[in-house]
């Protein structure tokens, strides 16, 4: 009778130790996040390069982060890159007609051969930026920050220039024809030879730059 009780006793004990084990408390092991706060800013999705989508024409990709990485020859015809970190990326002949790439962060990334007409680049940070051969045809650069950037031999007609600084960029031999340049900031910039044939330049700045060659209207 005793050995019969100790049994039980010891197989409530085994089964209560069980129990707490996979039980506890709810409230200390919940594993489901809390919820954001609605006035918090938009979060920016890290994409690694084995993540990194294959197709891009068309797709909304805004407020993403493609650092560092290599688009080149790529057909991203109007895709949505708005807010994006872009920052030291290679986008060397690739299609971006149309796209959507304002206020995003292109510090240092390179364009170079790129078709970029009719695409949005507004409010976009392009410091250091290399745009050298870029086809801009009426895009729009409005209150883009520009500093240090490479527009040399590029096609910039009918395109919108409205309020962005371009301090010290490089626009030898670019061609401006038609665009809006209304309140450019273009001081210290380089502007040999480039073409200004029709261009609004109401309140442009052009302290210190270099106009050599340049055909700027009356």
């Amino acid at each position: 009778m005793k050995n019969t009780t100790k049994k039980l006793a010891s197989t409530a004990l085994f089964s209560l130790i069980v129990l707490t084990s996979c039980g506890g408390d709810d409230s200390k092991g919940s594993s489901t996040p809390s919820s954001p706060s609605s006035d918090s800013a938009p979060m920016t999705s890290d994409v690694s390069t084995d993540s990194m989508p294959t197709e891009f024409a068309g797709q909304d990709l805004s407020n993403s982060s493609f650092i560092d990485m290599d688009f080149k020859g790529k057909d991203m015809t109007e895709v949505n890159l708005s807010g994006s970190d872009l920052t030291s990326s290679f986008f060397g002949s690739v299609t971006l007609t149309s796209a959507n790439l304002s206020k995003a962060n292109l510090t240092e990334t390179g364009f170079s051969a790129a078709d970029l007409s009719g695409a949005d680049l507004s409010g976009a940070t392009l410091t250091k930026a290399n745009f050298s051969l870029v086809n801009l045809a009426n895009a729009n650069l409005a209150d883009a920050q520009g500093q240090g950037a490479n527009f040399r031999k590029a096609q910039l007609d009918g395109a919108s220039l409205v309020g962005a600084n371009m301090t010290g960029a490089n626009f030898a031999d670019a061609v401006l024809t038609g665009a809006d340049l209304t309140n450019v900031d273009f001081t210290d910039a380089n502007l040999t030879y480039a073409d200004f044939t029709g261009a609004n330049m109401t309140g442009v700045i052009l302290t210190g730059a270099i106009i050599t060659g340049a055909i700027i209207p009356e």
